[in-house]
């Protein structure tokens, strides 16, 4: 949480935002999808749904004007899609490895989910 909020209070007002998430993605009843972060212990308070995201923008003041989230984990695409409902403000971009109801699987040889690995290895060719 700490993490996330001074990120986003460090961007200025034309700056992108970027948050990526890489773990585990629960789904929570039948319409509600969160987050897994590593001290998740399956109760209400320890998972991180879109709203609680928002809520960190929020009391971060972030004034990026575009934010980019990149989602590796299962159910990922319900994620992004109470992402964009929820966070309204701002230029918005989700990048979701897999379909509400999909898995994201790590491949061995890769040392990454496939989605992370590509992710990254597109980043790196971008810098260079």
């Amino acid at each position: 949480r700490r993490c996330f909020i001074d990120a986003a209070k460090s961007v200025g007002a034309e700056g992108l935002f970027v948050f990526h998430f890489s773990g585990h993605g629960i789904q929570i009843g039948d319409y509600q999808f969160g987050l897994a972060p590593s001290d998740f212990d399956y109760s209400y308070s320890t998972y991180i749904t879109a709203r609680v995201l928002n809520d960190w923008l929020t009391e971060a003041s972030c004034k990026a004007k575009h934010a980019l989230f990149t989602l590796d984990c299962c159910h990922a695409g319900g994620i992004a899609d109470s992402l964009t409902s929820v966070i309204l403000h701002r230029s918005l971009f989700v990048a979701s490895a897999c379909t509400a109801n999909e898995s994201s699987y790590v491949v061995g040889t890769l040392g990454h989910s496939m989605f992370s690995y590509f992710l990254a290895d597109a980043t790196r060719k971008q810098t260079s």
